[in-house]
């Protein structure tokens, strides 16, 4: 975000809540470029285990749950327990949320009777649906591989299917696309070769690097250079970039 000249506001969860919320607002005040807040954090803070490996893939249990209610002053017997403050401090978002969506649903409306083929393309990718008729794109029995195959490869084949026929579909693959099997003929990729380092061969992750390049495709006009708009294969999220940039800068600086 800072090499492409975006601001970056930093906060720590551990120091003080209203770091936060500060950090929000000075974004939220900053207009006409995307803004980046880092907030620090300290996984399992409160724990005995806070800041180890084990805190990261177990279960706290219940002794050490029990323990961290009674430090921040809750109480150890109770669970799942929304206390009156809090539903207090949010009681505007409710009546907010009613309002907008009640907005939403008032222009969906009136795209829908403007625009009733589209609008129902938008209700049917929003839903999470596939295409009525897309199981008859699919091949048949006796088209399909009689040895046996990681399932991986078996998607892949549902991939090539369908990929090409719905817009909507979008993958990612990280540095393995020829071991994932979630490309297709004719697909373009999202990022350029330069952009995606190729070579930096990290691992997978890309989910949120999808999310983050789609957003930046709002923002970044294709006379860019950064790639190609209409590329629906995510190679590379943005830690296999962010590592090809401190491989570059390690080469570049000896004492780095």
């Amino acid at each position: 975000m800072i090499d492409a000249g975006h601001p970056e506001l930093e906060a720590d969860a551990a120091a003080e809540i209203s770091s936060i919320a500060g950090a929000l607002q000075a974004a939220r005040a900053h207009a006409g470029q995307p803004t980046l807040v880092v907030v620090q954090t300290t996984i399992g803070f409160g724990s005995r285990k806070q800041n180890t490996g084990p805190i990261h893939g177990q279960a706290l249990g219940d002794d050490e749950v029990a323990y961290v209610k009674e430090k921040f002053r809750l109480d150890p017997n109770k669970r799942f327990v929304v206390p009156e403050s809090v539903t207090r401090a949010f009681a505007h978002v409710r009546p907010r949320g009613e309002a907008q969506q009640a907005e939403w649903e008032a222009l969906a409306g009136r795209y829908k009777e403007a625009h009733p083929e589209e609008a129902g393309e938008l209700e049917r990718r929003m839903g999470g649906h596939l295409p009525q008729g897309w199981q008859k794109l699919l091949p048949s029995r006796d088209q399909l591989p009689t040895v046996p195959q990681p399932t991986r490869k078996s998607s892949g084949i549902v991939v090539e299917a369908l990929a090409s026929k719905f817009p909507d579909l979008v993958a990612g693959s990280a540095d393995l696309l020829e071991s994932t099997f979630v490309s297709w003929k004719g697909m373009v990729e999202f990022q350029k070769v330069s952009l995606t380092r190729q070579s930096c061969g990290s691992g997978c992750r890309v989910r949120c690097g999808t999310l983050i390049f789609r957003f930046a495709a709002v923002v970044w006009q294709p006379s860019s250079g950064l790639g190609d708009f209409s590329g629906r294969q995510i190679r590379y999220g943005i830690r296999e970039v962010s590592r090809g940039q401190a491989t570059s800068l390690s080469q570049s600086l000896p004492d780095y």
